[in-house]
């Protein structure tokens, strides 16, 4: 019964890399026996998998590091996480769109190189859903829009996440706000309609489910362990209470709430500057790229996850929406790594 039980499990598993349930011969979705955590084997770099009778255990498991693991690039605790080059870790999701990053090995997708390199500039930004600033934000792909996000946070909230590839060969990942979602494109990464309508089960999926008990009837919009967001409803729940000692009336605090978004929002756009500057200075000097690999058998996605351009932060007034030309170079310069987030969202 207990054999038949978990078979039912991973049957019914969603990978908490991409948010998708679909499973095919060579790409199945494995659970981590201790965490619980889904991953499909191309999400997640899975090349040999388990016997019928074996464990498996994802890498902060299996280094038995699952009580300090922290993903260094967003708030969010948990999840499906691998190892960098210093001995840190990052979400595979956030691996992907963060600019820059990496996989020393293309195949088992780690340990991902080019943390350090990120520019300074984008530690600073705000992220415009959990209000933390802190991690490696990314932004709007419009170009006038200065929404900073993280990834994870991203995923949780359902935003418009796609991930392109031209006739080059040069692959864009972006993310768009709700504001700028494109009206006449589906989005094919990270969107699953119905984990958009249960949070619960959402961060659950993320997260996988070593964290507290999924909460009760008429709580779904709380999450999972001490996230950032349960931080930020905190604070807003004491700032609420001083503005009522004060007698702060609900236009006051709407006025201040969107003076505060307009401080972020410039905040953001000085970082892009930045960001944008960096990322026209490391292309002209190039970036460390790990060893091809093979392509596993099985795998229907493209062997390619080339740093490129940080294709979501707008350039500097004058510059025009990005430089497509150092992002081609840049992208063209870079090792074959497998695609694992082409994979469309159920």
């Amino acid at each position: 019964e207990v054999e038949e039980e978990e078979e039912e499990e991973e049957a019914d598993a969603v990978c908490g890399v991409c948010l998708n349930d679909e499973a095919e011969e060579g790409n199945a979705i494995i659970v981590c026996d201790d965490c619980g955590i889904a991953v499909h084997q191309v999400c997640y770099g899975v090349v040999d998998l388990p016997g019928e009778d074996d464990e498996w255990r994802c890498e902060p498991c299996g280094a038995k590091a699952r009580a300090t693991a922290k993903c260094e690039l967003c708030p969010m605790p948990l999840g499906a996480l691998q190892p960098t080059q210093e001995k840190r870790w990052v979400h595979s999701a956030c691996t992907l769109f963060v600019p820059g990053l990496t996989c020393e090995d293309p195949i088992r997708l780690r340990p991902v190189i080019g943390v350090p390199q990120i520019p300074k500039a984008r530690w600073s930004l705000k992220c415009g859903i959990c209000k933390v600033k802190g991690g490696a934000p990314v932004q709007c792909a419009n170009a006038k829009c200065f929404f900073a996000c993280h990834v994870t946070c991203a995923q949780k909230a359902q935003l418009f996440m796609t991930i392109r590839e031209d006739a080059f060969g040069d692959v864009t990942r972006e993310v768009f706000c709700k504001k700028h979602r494109l009206k006449h494109e589906e989005p094919n990464y990270s969107t699953c309609p119905a984990l958009a309508a249960d949070p619960a089960a959402l961060v659950l999926v993320l997260q996988g489910h070593l964290g507290p008990p999924p909460p009760v009837v008429g709580q779904t919009g709380q999450t999972h362990g001490q996230t950032a967001g349960q931080i930020t409803a905190k604070r807003k729940g004491g700032a609420a209470d001083k503005g009522g000692a004060r007698g702060d009336t609900t236009a006051g605090a709407e006025k201040a709430e969107k003076k505060k978004g307009s401080a972020a929002n410039a905040a953001n756009k000085r970082a892009a500057d930045e960001i944008s500057a960096d990322t026209h200075a490391g292309a002209s000097q190039g970036d460390t790229q790990g060893p091809a690999g093979k392509k596993p058998r099985g795998k229907k996605t493209a062997d390619k996850m080339a740093p490129i351009a940080d294709t979501m932060v707008p350039t500097a007034a004058g510059e025009g929406n990005r430089d497509q030309a150092a992002a081609r170079d840049q992208a063209k310069s870079s090792a074959n790594t497998p695609e694992c987030s082409q994979l469309v969202g159920g």
